[in-house]
């Protein structure tokens, strides 16, 4: 265990629902998710839309949807313009989901897909409203 992840905690449950009640997603926060990193809190404000980890469908069987959800939502929230660097970003993401109780072999291979493609989303706006 890393020092990160002895420091981090989430204060707040997941609160969220579709954006289109006809699809899974995109879906979009009713109430703010904190993640306790250190002294420090990062809140994801309500009405903040996320589509979690955007894993290629070929690998649903390693990396399910449901899996890390409220990890992938402080990492999109940290993405689109929150007070972290990508680096730092994706170091809470994998001490995130081992705060959500996502085995060690799937957080570091979850935060080796952000590592070496998230830059393609880095800073992006999201292509559906928020």
């Amino acid at each position: 265990m890393t020092a990160t992840e002895a420091r981090i905690a989430f204060e707040t449950p997941l609160a969220d629902r579709p954006t289109d009640p006809g699809r899974r997603i995109p879906r979009v926060l009713e109430e703010p998710l904190r993640l306790r990193v250190g002294g420090e809190t990062i809140a994801v404000p309500a009405g903040f839309t996320t589509d979690f980890a955007s894993v290629p469908r070929f690998l649903w069987f390693l990396f399910p949807r449901d899996v890390g959800r409220r990890a992938s939502v402080v990492h999109d929230y940290l993405y689109r313009g929150g007070p972290r660097s990508r680096r730092e970003a994706d170091r809470i993401f994998y001490a995130a989901l081992r705060a959500e109780g996502v085995a060690a072999w799937r957080a570091a291979l979850m935060w080796l897909g952000v590592r070496l493609f998230g830059w393609r989303h880095y800073g992006e706006r999201p292509s559906y409203a928020e």
